[in-house]
């Protein structure tokens, strides 16, 4: 085989793996949403105790959200361990009258 040859065959396979490598990233696409859809609306990702898969808990140590005795609301305490976003907080007052 001469050269041209060679590199005509080079550039024909570049284009053969890009095409698969194209397709291939459409159908992984379609596979992850028709399982994540599938699985998500069983409630097996996240269980009936607030656990991915079972074994971690999603929204960590209880989130806690210091309110002066105002009802301004001060940084939200322990959200670093969460892996959900929006999840629940306790809201404890600072201050006040002692409980009396």
């Amino acid at each position: 085989m001469n050269r041209r040859v060679r590199r005509r065959i080079k550039l024909a396979g570049y284009f053969a793996a890009g095409a698969f490598v194209l397709q291939l990233g459409q159908a992984c696409t379609i596979v992850n949403s028709v399982a994540t859809a599938g699985i998500g609306s069983s409630g097996f990702l996240i269980d009936g105790n607030g656990f991915f898969l079972g074994l971690f808990n999603v929204c960590g140590q209880e989130n806690i959200l210091p309110v002066s005795a105002d009802g301004i609301p001060g940084d939200l305490l322990n959200a670093e361990d969460d892996l959900m976003f929006g999840c629940p907080a306790r809201q404890v007052v600072l201050g006040g009258d002692g409980g009396g």
